[in-house]
């Protein structure tokens, strides 16, 4: 499967200066076959069985956030 992950454009978040938008760490990291990803705020989230599902759970903890805000 190809990485679908490397390949998207990276845009500015909330507040950033719209000067080219340089490279962020990757926020996903395995341990022994679980996926996990790490917040703005330092915490580990997971496990999830796949990078997908770790994606995914990301992309629905940024949601939560950006509502509580």
């Amino acid at each position: 499967m190809a990485n679908q992950y490397n390949n998207r454009q990276m845009t500015h978040r909330a507040g950033e200066a719209k000067a080219p938008v340089s490279f962020r760490n990757n926020r996903f990291f395995t341990s022994g076959t679980d996926w996990y990803f790490s917040t703005r705020e330092g915490i580990d989230q997971g496990p999830f069985p796949n990078r997908i599902s770790a994606h995914d759970a990301i992309q629905k903890y940024i949601r939560e956030k950006q509502f509580m805000s």
